[in-house]
């Protein structure tokens, strides 16, 4: 039996491609799918950012999510779950898709895959309070929500100032998700090589 999911640390640059993502298409919900370890304390390394337009089920997102876990199998790295910042901002639960993708995710893997609720208006507020976690058991249809004091991104003061400048930049153009790359082959949504903080 997998750990329970008790806590949650977002690298830099993981919160970073996510506020990018966000940004990049603030009238649209956006999904993402979460990369690093998970266990009691799940801790997610990056982020590759998939949709903006198909954020339903659909061959297209599959075709995404088979692309990144093709991906991921050549670099030896995890899915840990997904996000979603949605475009209405008064949207307090995950989407049906999300919840199925997390459901999805656990059960094509031995431990529970965690499920982010981003309200894009807090993104880069001084406080975090823009995510809410919830995750998805791999035997278990239903999603348990993780107490909000144990949701963290590391350096989070000093990043949150620093991404504040990059929004106001336009850095964020540089980020491609699938729905970008089915638009532009040119692109590359699972490497985003042309990011630099």
């Amino acid at each position: 039996m997998a750990a329970e999911v008790k806590r949650v640390e977002l690298d830099e640059q993981a919160y970073r491609k996510l506020v990018w993502h966000a940004s990049k298409y603030p009238a649209s919900t956006v999904v993402g799918v979460l990369l690093g370890s998970i266990g009691s304390s799940t801790h997610v390394t990056d982020v590759i950012p998939l949709l903006h337009h198909w954020v339903q089920l659909s061959p297209m997102t599959e075709a995404g999510l088979a692309m990144i876990e093709a991906y991921l199998k050549e670099k030896n790295q995890k899915i840990v779950g997904v996000y979603e910042v949605p475009e209405s901002l008064d949207s307090r639960e995950l989407s049906s898709t999300t919840v199925l993708l997390a459901q999805k995710m656990a059960a094509k893997s031995a431990h529970p895959a965690l499920a982010l609720l981003v309200d894009g208006r807090k993104l880069l507020t001084p406080n975090l309070c823009a995510i809410t976690a919830f995750v998805a058991s791999q035997d278990n249809k239903a999603t348990k929500l993780i107490n909000a004091s144990e949701i963290s991104v590391k350096n989070y003061s000093k990043l949150v100032s620093l991404l504040d400048a990059e929004v106001n930049n336009g850095k964020w153009k540089a980020l491609a998700d699938w729905d970008d790359q089915l638009e532009n082959p040119h692109l590359d949504f699972l490497t985003n090589d042309t990011l630099a903080p």
